[in-house]
């Protein structure tokens, strides 16, 4: 936990006790919004992971129908250098 974070809980927990909370009261509170915080926060992160995850899925599927089309093209130009050179070999005979 950083400085600031610290001292943000400490003006809370004062203020929850100028307003008449009791010690535990405002230990109590600083903790669950401190937990809200950071659920708040883990909930984020997964929304950005999500996006992220999306992202990365349809990249993938780019890449693979690619390379889909190239291995297609490799074939047929694998095919096509096969018939050549069957055919320089007929007319060399």
């Amino acid at each position: 936990m950083n400085h600031e974070t610290q001292a943000d809980e400490k003006k809370l927990y004062h203020l929850f006790r100028k307003v008449g909370m009791d010690e535990n009261g405002a230990l109590t509170a600083v903790q669950e919004i401190r937990t809200m915080a950071g659920q708040n926060i883990l909930a984020k992160i997964d929304e950005q992971s999500a996006k992220m995850q999306n992202r990365f899925t349809k990249i993938d599927s780019e890449i693979r129908s690619t390379n889909r089309i190239m291995g297609f093209f490799g074939v047929v130009i694998g095919l096509f250098l096969a018939a050549l050179n069957i055919a320089i070999y007929v007319m060399n005979k």
